[in-house]
């Protein structure tokens, strides 16, 4: 359920404020962890949950500390007291999320907090990015994190870059640190957050979902599909079937006879566009609908592969047919271990 409230979360007895915004079929959910002298209303933050929330990610930018409290100095470096309002803030989350995988992003102090946090047997993270980030601060249980940790640090921003270094050789996680060139410690230089911004993203995008997958997103009067594998052919074949999603339930339907197709050699963006056309092709011509997708590519570089299909008249319409794909917005790309694509279709 899509979500994008004012919302207040009860901590030690304290209501602490902030925003919680969850896009349709978000792939997860990112908590801020704010740094000293930070909160929800930080315009870095914001443009970073913007960042995250236009790539399909949820955001809750909440403020781990009461204006009284931050009038004391010692509690925006007090990490137990911010790892422990963290934890209870992901506990309130998640009777709102269910399922949902969660994130935290954590800048300055409150990255010291996000990993003292994370350290507990229990904790409920999936995936940790650190920016202009204080991990030491965490100390000795830096040791027991578990979740994979992106630390971001500014090149010149010095000290930080050799505190963080030195917290990653203490990291038994998969981590790993991006320096965003010519960045000092609040990224303030002209293009360096949203360098920042997008490291953060494809963290969260890598690790917050299922290794494959597609999600539908809406797009004017048409459908996006946005799909991800570990694999060219993985990637191609999760497009076709959110586009079946599209207009059809097929869910555990098995098919009745198979539909061989070949496409062209191509680079990765146009044969998107060639699967997905014989998609609308087999459900136009021969009123069938795919209900299991087997792609290869060739050794030229094209694609051969089989519909699985049914008649159109057996299965559930959920939507309007697709008519044509379009090259507005086309994606194919590659990030840490996954391959990414988006194609927008006319419905």
């Amino acid at each position: 359920m899509a979500h994008d409230d004012e919302v207040s979360v009860l901590v030690d007895g304290l209501e602490l404020p902030g925003h919680l915004t969850v896009p349709s079929q978000a792939t997860g959910v990112v908590v801020f962890a704010h740094g000293s002298g930070s909160g929800r209303h930080s315009p870095r933050n914001r443009f970073v949950a913007s960042v995250l929330e236009e790539a399909g990610v949820g955001t809750l930018l909440l403020d781990l500390l009461t204006p009284g409290e931050e009038s004391d100095r010692a509690n925006v470096f007090d990490i137990a007291l911010l790892g422990s309002r963290l934890t209870a803030a992901t506990a309130w989350l998640r009777g709102v999320v269910k399922d949902l995988p969660v994130g935290w992003f954590g800048a300055s102090t409150g990255a010291g907090a996000a990993l003292w946090a994370a350290a507990a047997p229990d904790a409920d993270v999936t995936a940790i990015v650190s920016r202009g980030g204080r991990p030491d601060l965490a100390g000795d249980r830096l040791d027991a994190v578990r979740a994979p940790t992106l630390l971001i640090v500014g090149g010149l921003d010095t000290t930080v870059l050799e505190l963080n270094r030195a917290a990653q050789a203490r990291l038994r996680a998969p981590s790993e640190i991006q320096i965003v060139p010519g960045a000092t410690h609040l990224f303030e230089e002209p293009g360096t957050l949203a360098m920042a911004a997008g490291h953060a993203r494809d963290w969260f995008l890598a690790h917050l979902r299922e290794p494959s997958g597609y999600r539908l997103l809406p797009h004017t009067a048409d459908i996006m599909v946005d799909a991800w594998a570990p694999t060219v052919d993985g990637c191609l074949s999760e497009a076709a079937r959110g586009l079946v999603a599209s207009f059809a339930s097929v869910r555990a339907t098995a098919p009745s006879h198979m539909v061989a197709f070949t496409c062209d050699p191509a680079p990765e963006p146009e044969l998107l566009v060639e699967l997905l056309e014989e998609v609308i092709y087999v459900v136009d011509t021969h009123d069938v609908v795919p209900v299991q997708v087997a792609v290869s590519r060739t050794a030229e570089g094209g694609l051969v592969g089989e519909f699985g299909v049914v008649e159109r008249s057996t299965v559930e319409t959920v939507g309007p047919a697709p008519k044509a794909v379009t090259r507005h917005g086309l994606l194919f790309e590659h990030t840490d271990s996954t391959w990414h694509c988006r194609a927008v279709v006319d419905v």
